[in-house]
């Protein structure tokens, strides 16, 4: 398996998702140790892409933080195409709101800085 937690496509950035070929259940992050549901082995995972789309479920912003700048806004997020998983990410979006639609971006000028977050789907991708 990958261990990269997303990759950037034509359409888009898409989360990696981990997925057991026994079982069919999926999570995120991926990783190798064996599937949470039904114990079958890391030879039975592979990592997949799903589109990073989803609905705001639930944030909260951060006003005292040791090392990062504040305020910021953590995001947990359900996946369109992964319902069952949620993703906890930085959340940029001006009022955002339970239910919103959402979407992955990736910023950062280099790869050593990516950083993956998600905006509202509304906003003009730039």
């Amino acid at each position: 398996m990958t261990e990269a937690l997303w990759a950037t496509y034509e359409n888009g950035p898409h989360l990696m998702v981990g997925r057991c070929q026994g079982c069919g259940y999926r999570f995120h992050p991926p990783q190798q140790y064996g599937c949470e549901a039904c114990g079958a082995t890391d030879d039975s995972l592979e990592s997949i892409a799903v589109p990073a789309r989803g609905e705001l479920f639930s944030f909260a912003t951060v006003h005292l933080h040791p090392t990062e700048p504040t305020p910021f806004t953590i995001a947990l997020t359900t996946l369109d195409d992964a319902p069952e998983i949620v993703i906890e990410s930085r959340l940029d979006h001006a009022e955002p709101r339970i239910g919103g639609r959402v979407r992955g971006e990736i910023r950062g000028d280099s790869p050593d800085d990516a950083v993956f977050c998600f905006v509202d789907d509304e906003q003009e991708q730039s």
